[in-house]
């Protein structure tokens, strides 16, 4: 039996705090919209946010991925003199330790 779209949606309750600056941000842009636009507008901010998150998750593992390739005899004897390397055991950084620009913010939110 074929699922339809109506048995797949599901509906998710969220609670934005107005006395945070993005999600004030995000309220106050949502208040503005017209009533009917609302929901398609928060899908579309949701889906965009967790596409970006996706991009930058996958940079950093491809920047560890690349950083992980044996540099050339000089470099490692450079780096040896001048800094210490990190250790296997960082953690890997979440896109919620970047700081977002209000520019980027403003791209996101409309």
């Amino acid at each position: 039996m074929k699922a339809t779209v109506a048995s797949i949606a599901q509906r998710i309750a969220l609670e934005l705090d107005g006395a945070i600056a993005f999600e004030a941000l995000i309220l106050t842009r949502w208040a503005q919209l017209p009533i009917a636009r609302r929901q398609e507008w928060l899908r579309g901010l949701l889906v965009r946010g967790f596409q970006r998150e996706c991009r930058v998750l996958r940079s950093i593992q491809h920047e560890q991925a690349n950083s992980t390739k044996a540099p050339p005899r000089e470099a490692i004897a450079v780096e040896q003199l001048s800094t210490p390397r990190a250790s296997p055991a960082t953690p890997i950084p979440c896109i919620s330790d970047n700081v977002v620009s209000f520019a980027a913010l403003r791209e996101v939110i409309g």
